[in-house]
């Protein structure tokens, strides 16, 4: 469907750690990417095992990228960090050690980024601004509306999962 895709898939989906959950926010640092109403649903969550989320990209927006940054809480077991800008090799290595990508972008296209995930074997967690639909039906995901009920759900759902059930998930 996107033939700009620009990594391919890997030949091999090594295992994710088992000690905490990873999430990856991938794209350019910017309110339109709406970053900061996931991760603040995020931290509302009672969390049963640490939440690590990197996120990646180019921090076009400083002072958002340190609202984003201020949501981190190790005492709840959620930290957020930023990992700056990598290119297409790197961030291919990362969705190999995420769990999940998430993206509450308030409108994307096609969403690269998410096909990128999938790519590596990595469910996504997005808003409903994105052209892609019936993900949990598929195994592949879940599309929420920007709802902070609906992504509160949506997130204890995903991370309700067993391990062995994320594994599970179609890579």
């Amino acid at each position: 469907v996107a033939g700009n895709l620009p990594t391919p898939p890997p030949t091999e989906n090594p295992p994710r750690p088992t000690d905490k959950w990873v999430i990856a926010c991938t794209g350019r640092v910017n309110r339109k990417k709406n970053i900061a109403f996931g991760l603040k649903v995020l931290a509302g969550i009672e969390l049963e095992k640490p939440v690590e989320v990197r996120v990646y990209g180019p921090p076009e927006d400083p002072e958002y990228l340190n609202e984003i940054l201020s949501l981190s809480n190790p005492d709840s077991g959620l930290s957020i960090a930023h990992m700056g800008s990598l290119n297409h090799e790197e961030l291919s290595v990362e969705y190999l050690k995420a769990h999940f990508l998430l993206l509450s972008t308030l409108h994307e296209n096609f969403g690269h980024s998410i096909a990128e995930a999938w790519a590596h074997g990595c469910p996504v967690i997005i808003a409903d601004t994105t052209p892609w639909r019936d993900l949990e039906a598929k195994g592949i995901g879940w599309e929420l509306p920007l709802q902070p009920e609906a992504w509160a759900r949506g997130l204890a759902q995903a991370l309700a999962l067993e391990l062995e059930q994320r594994q599970a998930l179609p890579d």
